[in-house]
Order: C-alpha cells, then structure tokens, then sequence
C-alpha cells in the first residue's frame, strides 16, 4: 500500500457485477461500525460501515487509513464481508 489509501479484492463468491456491488453496499450500510457502538468514538452509535464498493471483473473495496482508525476496525469489516460470503 502506498499513500492512505488502497483497492482490496473481494471473495469471488460475493460476486463481480454492478448489482453485486449495490447489495454489497447495502448491506455494510446497516452494520453499526464497531468503534463507534463500543464508544471510543464519541457520541455517534448510529454510524454503520460506509465503504465504496467497485466492480471490475471482481468486487473491490476502497480503504482509506488514518492514525484515528483501529486495528479492531479493520478486523470487524473483515468479518463482516466474509460473512456475507458464508450468509
């Protein structure tokens, strides 16, 4: 990775198309992010995943990094799209 930002593929089982790509979104939409409900985020526990989702021959997600994320946050997310792989 280079700079704060990079492309991660995704599972081929969670699909490659445009349409995939939308329900993906949809769904991470409606999971709360976990720093926030744990509350070490302040005051916002309504916050929930919000990450763009590509489709180009696969599903790729776009990360961003910055010194206030967590290692925990990254790991939710993790669980979170593989289990709408297994879900």
């Amino acid at each position: 990775m280079v700079g704060s930002m990079c492309m991660v593929g995704l599972p081929a089982c969670l699909g490659s198309t445009p349409a995939d790509a939308a329900a993906l979104r949809t769904m991470l939409a409606q999971v709360p992010c976990p720093a926030v409900v744990a509350g070490t985020r302040g005051r916002y526990e309504s916050v929930a995943i919000q990450i763009p989702v590509a489709a180009q021959g696969r599903l790729w997600l776009r990360l961003s990094a910055a010194l206030y994320n967590e290692d925990a946050e990254y790991e939710a997310l993790r669980e979170v799209v593989l289990a709408c792989c297994v879900g």
